[in-house]
């Protein structure tokens, strides 16, 4: 249970990282 919450915290910051390189 809790790695599935530790992925969609990893998941959420990979995702603003690559937002931000993209600008």
């Amino acid at each position: 249970m809790w790695k599935y919450y530790i992925l969609q915290q990893f998941s959420d910051s990979f995702h603003i990282i690559f937002l931000l390189q993209k600008i």
